[in-house]
């Protein structure tokens, strides 16, 4: 316990002490396909937690903030609050550390939208919460982000320490949640989005995918066409495409999808065997394809099993594995 509180008291105070570092990264966009600037990947080593310290730390963070307060993720520099609440918690694959203003992009290219006069009560579940977004004092901003979850209670990264459920003003003194919060929410029509994930040791480029269902008795499609130079190797991820490319979904929250087929192509680099898998928002593999593939170009299509409905204010996340 001595171990975590030490490093409680340190960090809130000002997040500095600790030696580690990063490497700057590309690879963060927004989904309007924005590249996140200020973002970067951790490159240092970190020291893992066991269990009891964890239980060790969320008793000394009730003590600190009270019995609300729920340790959701260990204490990490692999991303901090910008990155969860604006990338990894819509589907961003990747951990990643976010410097202010670099989260400024989700709502400077229309990907999000401010809600006027929200409050903390107001605001919809889902949105976006910045904290201290003009500050009063230039030299000690708040600079920190959440996810509402219910009214009363956020989701945020605390810097270096852990992933915390609060209440809206449950957090450190520096993050100065005293003061009016901006709240924002998607802008984008409801739909699909996607997330490839590639663990073969086979490059893809040129990748396309396609994602057709039907509303009741009216057909749409989800078109994706990837950058024909970007390629996607071992252990990487693609994600986020615009939403503007194909059709969104239509027919109100709540009606059922079905006919639900995928499509699949891209160009191997090499010969060998691969499974593409796919699920909607995070449920059982719905289906999975397996074939022997040449280089060149390849294509698995197949139907998803099982259903899924028109989102309300948020969006499906189609995953796809390749393995």
């Amino acid at each position: 316990m001595k171990r975590i509180f030490v490093i409680i008291v340190f960090v809130l105070s000002n997040f500095s002490g600790f030696t580690q570092t990063f490497s700057p990264t590309t690879i963060v966009k927004t989904p309007m396909y924005s590249i996140v600037p200020n973002a970067q990947i951790l490159t240092g080593v970190e020291v893992p937690y066991t269990p009891s310290e964890l239980v060790a730390y969320e008793a000394n963070l009730k003590t600190l903030y009270g019995n609300d307060v729920q340790v959701l993720g260990g204490p990490t520099w692999r991303y901090n609050c910008h990155a969860y609440a604006w990338h990894m918690s819509d589907g961003g694959p990747h951990k990643v550390w976010i410097n202010s203003p670099g989260h400024h992009k989700y709502w400077q290219d229309g990907t999000y939208t401010k809600v006027v006069g929200a409050t903390d009560i107001t605001a919809p579940n889902g949105a976006r919460v910045v904290y201290d977004p003009i500050p009063v004092d230039p030299f000690n901003p708040g600079d920190h982000s959440a996810v509402k979850i219910s009214t009363g209670m956020y989701v945020s990264k605390w810097g270096s320490l852990g992933l915390i459920q609060h209440p809206p003003n449950a957090c450190p003194s520096m993050y100065n949640a005293s003061i009016p919060k901006d709240f924002y929410v998607k802008s984008v029509p409801p739909g699909f989005d996607f997330v490839i994930h590639n663990t073969t040791q086979i490059c893809l480029s040129n990748i396309t995918v396609e994602f057709r269902a039907k509303v009741g008795n009216n057909a749409i499609a989800k078109v994706i066409d990837r950058d024909p130079f970007e390629t996607l190797c071992y252990d990487e991820s693609l994600c986020c495409e615009p939403y503007n490319m194909g059709y969104t979904l239509s027919g109100s929250p709540g009606t059922p999808i079905t006919n639900m087929e995928l499509t699949l192509v891209a160009d191997y680099s090499t010969s060998g065997y691969a499974t593409v898998r796919a699920d909607i928002d995070g449920g059982a593999w719905s289906y999975s394809s397996a074939k022997h593939v040449n280089a060149g170009s390849n294509t698995f299509v197949f139907n998803l099993n099982g259903s899924s409905t028109v989102p309300d204010a948020s969006r499906r996340l189609l995953t796809i594995h390749i393995y």
